[in-house]
């Protein structure tokens, strides 16, 4: 898979995209919830499929940096400068998405699983719909025998890019919640169209539990 060579402005920008992430990131307020045993942090066997929305790039990065999670990300120049940044935070990337070199990232993933590691894949990437899981999150886990396991990240304060996907950055000191899903066993035989809700319908579950308690106020808030 033919990657960018970065130069040496954007080499630059990834350092310091990196400094800056280490300093906004220790501010941040995280508390896990859910089923915090299956978390990339603690490595679960059998290996899992992560599977967590394209805005949440940045935050999911920092938290479970040094997990050595194996993460899809696009193979283009803006997914090179997050394959950098991803890869100096102690991650693995495998170059491709639904739209570009989808096959061959499919199948690396898919080795990576059967060989006992842990991976990732932002199911609505690279283009979206925002929050619309694509077949790719059950063709890799049904292929590599695994289970896909729902991560959601939601902060009290963060700033929205105009994007697609509403990238988003939390705010210095800012309330953090990750909430793991209950894992989704994906049997061999079944079409795609048949567990692509089942997938939809975990990460819609753990988005809302992630969310709500910023929506409901800081009086009711635990």
């Amino acid at each position: 898979m033919p990657t960018y060579q970065l130069k040496w402005h954007e080499r630059l920008l990834v350092s310091l995209a990196v400094l800056l992430l280490r300093v906004l990131g220790s501010t941040w307020r995280v508390r896990e919830e859910g089923r915090v045993d299956l978390g990339p942090k603690r490595r679960p066997k059998p290996p899992v499929l992560f599977a967590f929305w394209h805005e949440a790039i940045l935050a999911t990065a920092w938290h479970h940096r040094g997990s050595g999670v194996s993460v899809m990300i696009s193979s283009s120049r803006d997914g090179e400068l997050i394959a950098k940044l991803a890869e100096r935070l102690g991650l693995r990337s495998t170059r491709g998405s639904s739209t570009r070199g989808g096959r061959e990232a499919a199948g690396e993933m898919i080795r990576a699983l059967q060989d006992g590691e842990n991976c990732a894949i932002t199911p609505d990437g690279p283009r979206g719909p925002r929050r619309r899981v694509q077949p790719g999150v059950v063709v890799i886990p049904r292929q590599g025998g695994r289970a896909v396991v729902p991560i959601a990240f939601s902060a009290e304060r963060c700033w929205r890019f105009k994007s697609w996907d509403r990238f988003m950055v939390p705010q210095p000191f800012s309330r953090c919640r990750f909430v793991y899903g209950e894992p989704v066993v994906l049997k061999p035989g079944r079409k795609a169209t048949e567990d692509l809700p089942r997938v939809q319908e975990a990460m819609d579950h753990a988005m809302e539990a992630a969310e709500r308690p910023f929506e409901e106020g800081p009086s009711r808030q635990g």
